[in-house]
C-alpha cells in the first residue's frame, strides 16, 4: 500500500510540475501529458517551429534521467529527434525551463550529441512528491531541500 501511495504522489507532483512549466510558457489547453511510471517523463507541444526545422512539429520531453530537452518530428515516422538539451538540471523551476525555451526559438540549435545522465533519480521523485502538496503561493515549492536537483 505504502508503494501506491507514493506512486500516486510522484503522479500527481509530476502533473502539477508540468502544469506549471506549461503555464509558465503560457501554452493553453490540452498539449502535454505525463507519466510517473520508472522512467518518469513528460511531453508538451509547442505551437511554434524552429527557424533550424520550419517544417517540423517542435516538443519538450522530460524524463526523470535526463531532465528536459526540446525535440523536433523525424520526417517520414513519429519519432522525435531530440536537438537541445536543457543541461545539468533534472528538476529546474518551471521559470527556467520557459527562459530556456523561449531562448531555443532565438538561438539556433543543432542535434547536439548524446543525451546528458544526471544521477539522482530517487531525489528527483522525493522533489516531485514536493509538487504534489506543498506549493507555495508563487507557484514553487516550500521543500527542507533544493528545488533542483545537479549533477
Amino acid at each position: 500500500m505504502t508503494r501506491l501511495d507514493f506512486d500516486d504522489r510522484v503522479a500527481r507532483g509530476l502533473q502539477q510540475y508540468v502544469l506549471q512549466v506549461r503555464l509558465a510558457l503560457g501554452l493553453r489547453g490540452e498539449c502535454s501529458y505525463s507519466h510517473a511510471d520508472e522512467p518518469a517523463g513528460a511531453y508538451l507541444a509547442l505551437d511554434e517551429r524552429l527557424d533550424t526545422h520550419p517544417d517540423r512539429d517542435v516538443a519538450l520531453l522530460w524524463d526523470e534521467r535526463h531532465g528536459w530537452s526540446a525535440a523536433v518530428e523525424d520526417p517520414g515516422s513519429s519519432d522525435l529527434v531530440v536537438v537541445a538539451y536543457f543541461g545539468q538540471t533534472v528538476l529546474p523551476p518551471p521559470a527556467e525551463v520557459a527562459e530556456w525555451t523561449a531562448n531555443l526559438f532565438r538561438a539556433r540549435p543543432d542535434d547536439n550529441g548524446p543525451a546528458p545522465h544526471v544521477p539522482g533519480a530517487k531525489d528527483v521523485r522525493r522533489l516531485l512528491m514536493d509538487y504534489a502538496g506543498n506549493r507555495s503561493a508563487t507557484g514553487g515549492v516550500r521543500t527542507g531541500h533544493q528545488e533542483t536537483v545537479t549533477s
